[in-house]
């Protein structure tokens, strides 16, 4: 499955829209599971994603989906929410009208701090190896999760 390629882009004109964006993550979706980077994963993404769907296609949409812009930033002891197969596929837009404008996503630009994010870092460092009273991901028989205390 080759989800790089520019055919889902755009044309405006005689030119193709290089900028826009043919995934968009869904941070609601239901979890796989969480992954906790071990020695031989570091900044592996392609590992990651044979280890869970028998493919390294899907590195890229798994990097995205957990919000990290440097491929090369993924560390030992990180955590990876692993979204449902069919699920991370539907990240992948194919439908290029719900896309905005590019010239109006330019003007717009503002630089935010995702707050989701450090959420995510700051309980990822709170996890303990013991039982100590403190809050712990639990994985439910549904494939969900939730924190349990």
């Amino acid at each position: 499955m080759q989800f790089k390629t520019i055919d889902n882009k755009r044309n405006i004109g005689n030119n193709i829209e290089l900028l826009d964006t043919t995934f968009i993550p869904n941070l609601d979706c239901k979890l796989l599971d969480i992954f906790e980077v071990i020695s031989g994963y570091e900044m592996r993404w392609d590992k990651i994603s044979f280890k869970y769907y028998n493919s390294s296609d899907y590195a890229d949409g798994l990097r995205k989906f957990n919000l990290f812009e440097n491929p090369f930033s993924l560390n030992v002891g990180d955590l990876i929410k692993i979204p449902v197969l069919e699920e991370l596929q539907e990240m992948y837009t194919q439908d290029k009208t719900s896309l905005k404008e590019p010239e109006t996503v330019r003007k717009n630009i503002t630089l935010t701090y995702d707050k989701n994010r450090k959420n995510f870092l700051d309980a990822k460092k709170k996890i303990p190896t013991e039982n100590t009273g403190e809050t712990t991901i639990k994985k439910n028989n549904d494939g969900s999760f939730t924190l349990a205390r």
